[in-house]
């Protein structure tokens, strides 16, 4: 009886749980365990346990291995479970070397980390497993540094504040030194080998870090109480739910005010210049179809390969947004946009292009040939939320003025490196895959079905009815999705299909047929909504379901409820039986 209570006081727990939609952390890196060894003799192998906790999905484990480096050739190796893992960097220096190595979907369980060296040395190696992982991508490019000071440091660019950055560190002596983690850090582990003497033993540290808001540069520090030679290595770890796009131009050309007829759209550069009396601007626009809406934009940039142009020390480059639509032309007379029309006929509202005056992002310019690079996050969330119309971009001069300015030519995307647009976003998976969603009347009402392909953590879903612009709901409460039975991140591949009744419409009502449509919001156990539709009703002749109702999400916490009290009632039985099988007779 009391085991019973205890479960029907858990099942309603998790029931009010759920139905509240308490706001949880979107899927993203956690820490799974931290282990580490360090060798007290000179060997060519180390061995000690790592445990890979089950819970969780998308499992990445990272090995830092430190080495008191004799500046000698040898080779390194790690494994996991009999497995060998990737190595992702190595830095090193006269006494002192690091690497890092790292396995996607790590088995499960306590198992062995075994480093082998080719030569034996003196060195010790920690682990770190973590869930939430890109299984594609897990790590970022390796940045190393090396030195000979008390402060071990090494610079991670590009780090987005989903990602979580991980160093190791050696050092060329330990003796009586101490090491102390840098401020922001958090220290997995730290110990030392411990042959003794002078100049023998190295420091095995390792710590992370969460990257910035907004993103940016990640420093991984330490402090030695004496300075020695160090080495220090890190990457960063690349979230499960990142998206890297790289995009190139749809259309592309530039405009001239000293030609300003003439159109340069199959020109295999674009050309900004700043003097008033010989303006010359560049207009770029990018398809933006494969990025959704509701996702977390960690970077945006326009990159533009500079290919030749005039001598500048720098030179103030701006990104503006354009507020028309325009032709690109190829290049023969009134084919696309000039100075003075933005298709080859119709003008623009002022010569050179219609663009809102407060330029998106500005960069200084030198004339140096490579890669040159724009801010354009908030311009691509403005365009992809609809706050602003995606006309494309315009490049000039900020500002333009009287004087000797310099002309730039960037490679266009008929050139030999074309722009490119970099988005790297981030997302939460989709409860939800919807294959269909009708609405057919019938004398009873409006039956309105769906089907879905995919579902993972779907809690359940609402239906409205949109009249002239109004959105009305149907469902008192959730019809149940499949996270109460499934559980959480069980995903179902298969699908499952649903239906609701809309019996408002019994009576007849013509002038709603040509305004009524029906949307469908589905639900997630983090409280994300997602809206389908809309979708309008038709004539319909097939058979009616057999049921009338679908299954709330309170009735199916209440049948699961007494599915699990007529469990007990039979384990109840089972056990007076037992009793009364061994009372003697």
């Amino acid at each position: 009886m009391l085991k019973r209570t205890f479960f029907f006081l858990v099942l309603v727990s998790f029931l009010l749980w759920i139905i509240s939609l308490a706001q949880v952390h979107a899927q993203g890196i956690n820490l799974d365990s931290v282990s580490s060894a360090a060798l007290s003799a000179a060997n060519t192998s180390l061995t000690f346990s790592h445990t890979v906790g089950s819970s969780g999905t998308n499992r990445l484990l990272v090995v830092g291995v430190s080495v008191r480096h004799d500046n000698s050739t040898y080779t390194i190796g790690v494994t996991y479970n009999g497995v060998a893992m990737t190595e992702g960097g190595t830095s090193s220096r006269n006494e002192a070397l690091c690497k890092i190595f790292y396995l996607a979907a790590p088995a499960t369980g306590t198992n062995n980390v075994v480093v082998t060296l080719s030569k034996s040395l003196m060195f010790g190696a920690g682990a770190i497993s973590f869930t939430g992982v890109n299984q594609t991508t897990p790590v970022s490019t390796f940045a190393g540094a090396t030195g000979d000071s008390t402060t071990p440091s090494v610079n991670v660019a590009n780090v987005f504040e989903s990602q979580v950055v991980i160093d190791t560190v050696a050092t060329g002596d330990v003796q009586t030194d101490t090491l102390t983690v840098g401020t922001g850090q958090t220290q997995q582990w730290n110990t030392k080998t411990t042959v003794g003497g002078a100049d023998k033993d190295t420091f095995v540290a390792g710590s992370t870090e969460s990257g910035p808001d907004g993103g940016g540069t990640v420093t991984m520090s330490w402090t030695l109480s004496v300075a020695e030679k160090w080495a220090i290595g890190a990457v960063a770890i690349i979230p499960q739910y990142m998206v890297v796009l790289s995009l190139t131009p749809t259309k592309d050309t530039w405009l001239s005010a000293t030609s300003a007829t003439t159109n340069y759209g199959n020109s295999t550069t674009f050309s900004v210049e700043g003097e008033n009396n010989r303006r010359k601007r560049g207009l770029l626009q990018f398809d933006l179809s494969s990025v959704p809406t509701g996702v977390t934009f960690q970077s945006v940039k326009l990159l533009l390969e500079w290919v030749s142009g005039e001598v500048v020390a720098d030179d103030p480059v701006g990104v503006y947004a354009l507020t028309r639509s325009w032709v690109e032309g190829n290049g023969t007379s009134g084919s696309g946009a000039t100075w003075n029309t933005y298709d080859g006929t119709n003008k623009w509202t002022t010569a050179g292009g219609d663009f809102d005056a407060t330029p998106v992002a500005t960069s200084t310019i030198t004339n140096a040939t490579g890669q040159k690079s724009w801010d354009v996050k908030t311009l691509v969330q403005d365009w992809i939320s609809g706050t602003r119309t995606n006309y494309g971009m315009l490049l000039k001069r900020n500002p333009e003025a009287d004087g000797n300015m310099p002309r730039h030519d960037f490679s266009s995307r008929e050139g030999t490196v074309p722009p490119k647009l970099q988005i790297v976003y981030t997302y939460t998976p989709t409860a939800v895959k919807l294959e269909s969603f009708t609405a057919s009347m019938h004398e009873a009402g409006v039956l309105l079905k769906w089907w879905t392909g995919y579902e993972v953590d779907n809690l359940g879903f609402h239906v409205y009815r949109e009249e002239n612009g109004e959105l009305v709901r149907l469902t008192p409460e959730p019809v149940a999705g499949s996270a109460l039975l499934a559980g959480r991140g069980i995903r179902l591949g298969a699908g499952h299909s649903y239906f609701w009744w809309d019996m408002s419409l019994l009576s007849p009502q013509p002038s709603y047929l040509g305004t009524v449509q029906y949307w469908l919001k589905d639900i997630d156990l983090n409280g994300k909504e997602t809206m389908h539709g809309p979708v309008t009703p038709v004539v319909s002749g097939e058979p009616l379901p057999r049921k009338f109702r679908p299954e709330l999400l309170s009735e199916l916490g209440m049948r699961l409820e007494e599915r699990y009290r007529h469990y007990w009632k039979v384990q109840e039985l089972k056990e007076k039986l037992e009793r009364k099988r061994s009372t003697p007779a």
